[in-house]
């Protein structure tokens, strides 16, 4: 006996699969960006370290951007693709920090692929690099202070910068977050 046709979706139903699936060639779109904007990175990598010998970080980075696309090609578009970009992207922001004993100005790539993280609309991945951000400069923070050979700042590295820091994240990713909540809605 044939099997009676399913009723059509209603609006409501519908509106949700063709969000879902906006939303989805989106995500697959922006992980198509970074597979080609995280390898890029790696030319910037290299062309800082004869700065101050920091060949070493540039390996932490080119390993850390090659799990990143394979993580992107074997699971492009998915919330674990995008998590994979975000933490990558902050690592070689950690790295581009760490080359340059820690000028201010490397500091905002952090801000520039904060915003580069919107084009995915989704409000995790900000708050996600914030985690690593922030992980980042407390660590690193700790670790310079002890002469550990590491590199966060320049000059008046201690607690309180990173709060100043701390803070224009936190200021930023709130932004980023209703911004994402915003274009996803409009999907």
């Amino acid at each position: 006996m044939p099997t009676p046709p399913r009723p059509a979706p209603s609006g409501d139903t519908a509106a949700a699969s063709g969000r879902t699936s906006l939303l989805q060639a989106g995500y697959r779109a922006g992980d198509g960006l970074f597979l080609w904007l995280l390898p890029a990175h790696l030319l910037l990598l290299a062309a800082l370290a004869p700065l101050r010998g920091t060949w070493t970080a540039v390996g932490v980075g080119a390993g850390t951007v090659a799990v990143a696309v394979a993580v992107i090609l074997a699971a492009r578009g998915t919330l674990l693709s995008r998590l994979a970009v975000t933490t990558a992207i902050f690592v070689v922001s950690a790295v581009m920090i760490h080359q340059t004993g820690g000028m201010i100005e490397m500091h905002f790539h952090i801000f520039a692929s904060l915003a580069f993280l919107l084009v995915y609309r989704d409000w995790r991945l900000p708050v996600w690099g914030a985690v690593v951000v922030a992980s980042h400069h407390a660590l690193f923070n700790w670790l310079q202070a002890r002469g550990a050979g590491v590199h966060i700042f320049t000059h008046g590295h201690g607690w309180g910068i990173v709060a100043v820091h701390a803070a224009w994240v936190v200021f930023e990713v709130a932004i980023l977050v209703f911004l994402a909540r915003r274009l996803a809605a409009e999907a």
